[in-house]
C-alpha cells in the first residue's frame, strides 16, 4: 500500500512514495513484538512436543489428558510456530535498519 506522494527534504523534484517513518516504526514494533512471541511459544511447543518439558493441562473445560511422552504433532508444530517467529524478528530488525529508525531516544 502506498502512501501519499510527498517530496525529499533537499531534493526539488523529487518524491518519495509510502508510508511515513512513524507508520513504518509502528508497524516494525508490531511485528516485532508477534514475532517474539511466536517464537518463544513455538519453542515451548517445540520442547513439549520433545518431550523435554511436561507441563499439566492448566484450563480444561472438558476431560483433558495431559501429553504423555513425545508428540510429533506438536513437535512440528512448534518448529513452524518458532520459525515463523524468527522470520518476523529478521523482518522487523531488517525494516528498522532499511528505515534508519534509532532505537536509541
Amino acid at each position: 500500500m502506498q502512501g501519499p506522494k510527498r517530496a525529499v527534504q533537499g531534493l526539488p523534484g523529487v518524491y518519495r512514495f509510502g508510508p511515513k517513518s512513524g507508520e513504518v516504526a509502528t508497524m516494525t514494533m508490531v511485528i516485532l513484538i508477534v514475532g517474539v512471541v511466536a517464537a518463544l511459544l513455538g519453542g515451548l511447543w517445540l520442547l513439549q512436543g520433545l518431550g523435554l518439558v511436561v507441563i499439566p493441562p492448566m484450563l480444561c473445560v472438558a476431560d483433558c489428558a495431559p501429553l504423555e511422552g513425545p508428540s510429533t504433532m506438536w513437535a512440528v508444530v512448534g518448529l513452524v510456530m518458532f520459525g515463523a517467529g524468527a522470520f518476523g524478528i529478521y523482518t522487523a530488525i531488517r525494516r528498522y535498519r532499511a528505515a534508519g529508525i534509532s532505537t536509541r531516544t
